[in-house]
């Protein structure tokens, strides 16, 4: 059975701990939601729906990993994969696309990371976003658990 299938079929609440089942926050009049710093080609995503988005492209990567392609985590401190700015299409990349192209930004290298460190357990790990400064986000990997942070970013030479 596919580890994908896993997923969207009832284990999402597993993966995510602590944000599948909490309701959707309400608007409040006049309040702007947050915006990311990212620009997917399909327009301006709140911080909630892109780490939704990323969460996504993580089940793939487990998905992938599942099916033989090997994680990043040590070709990023051998230098053999490397952090890559931001495209402008703002394209999130899988660990097969990392591999081709040679390394990733810092949503395809946390989504990378949190699916290799997940299937290694016993933990849980996400893609979590953060304001490094005004207008811009900055994507790491959070331990649902303990909520320790790791940038893969910074592994691979950012």
């Amino acid at each position: 059975m596919p580890l994908l299938w896993f997923i969207v079929g009832g284990g999402l609440g597993w993966l995510l701990h602590g944000v599948a089942g909490q309701p959707a926050p309400t608007p409040q009049p006049g309040r702007t939601p947050r915006l990311a710093g990212v620009r997917p080609s399909f327009g301006k995503l709140t911080i909630d729906e892109m780490e939704a988005l990323l969460i996504g492209v993580m089940a793939v990567d487990m998905q992938q990993l599942v099916d033989g392609y090997k994680p990043i985590d040590q070709a990023l401190h051998g230098g053999q994969l490397v952090y890559i700015g931001r495209d402008d299409n703002e394209h999130v990349r899988t660990i097969r696309e990392i591999w081709e192209y040679g390394g990733g930004d810092c949503e395809d290298l946390a989504c990378a990371v949190a699916a290799y460190l997940t299937l290694k357990g016993p933990d849980r790990w996400v893609p979590h976003l953060y304001q490094a400064r005004p207008g811009l986000y900055h994507a790491v990997v959070r331990n649902t658990r303990t909520n320790e942070l790791q940038d893969p970013s910074l592994t691979g030479g950012m």
